[in-house]
C-alpha cells in the first residue's frame, strides 16, 4: 500500500478517500474531539495539517488508495 501520510488534506478530500461525506467524517471524529483539539483541530477548519491527518489515520485506519 502506498503511504498517504505526511501532507495536508482538505476535509472533503479526506472524506472522499473514505468514501463518506464530510458530515459523516465529522461525526466519526466526535469521540476524539478532545485529542484533536489538543493537536490543533477546529471543527470549522477546512484543511487538516499532517499531525491531525496522522492522528485520524491512527484512529480510523488508513483509507484504501487502490481506487479506480
Amino acid at each position: 500500500m502506498e503511504t498517504i501520510k505526511g501532507r495536508t488534506y482538505g476535509k472533503s478530500e479526506l472524506a472522499d478517500m473514505y468514501s463518506i461525506s464530510v458530515r459523516t467524517l465529522t461525526r466519526w471524529l466526535q469521540p476524539y474531539q478532545s485529542q484533536l483539539t489538543q493537536i490543533g483541530y477546529k471543527h470549522t477548519c477546512r484543511t487538516l495539517n499532517p499531525k491531525i491527518v496522522t492522528f485520524i489515520f491512527s484512529v480510523l485506519g488508513e483509507p484504501e488508495t487502490d481506487r479506480n
